[in-house]
């Protein structure tokens, strides 16, 4: 028995407006940043908004989940 846990992933969210955020998810401890790499205008707050919900949906589902049951017949 082995056991499969998320460290940290790196996401990229882009826009209409070609705003550019990088979301970077640390499962392992809990957290989430993201950084504005493009800003073209100021719906990059709506983008940012977006981000915040996304990364604390990820960190709910995926937080210490152990996905090793996934790989049990590999």
């Amino acid at each position: 028995m082995f056991k499969f846990y998320l460290g940290t992933a790196t996401y990229y969210m882009l826009d209409d407006n070609g705003n550019k955020i990088r979301l970077k998810v640390d499962y392992w401890n809990n957290k989430f940043r993201f950084l504005n790499l493009t800003v073209i205008n100021s719906k990059i707050i709506k983008l940012q908004n977006k981000a915040r919900a996304i990364g604390k949906n990820l960190l709910n589902r995926k937080h210490k989940v152990d996905f090793a049951y996934k790989y049990e017949n590999l």
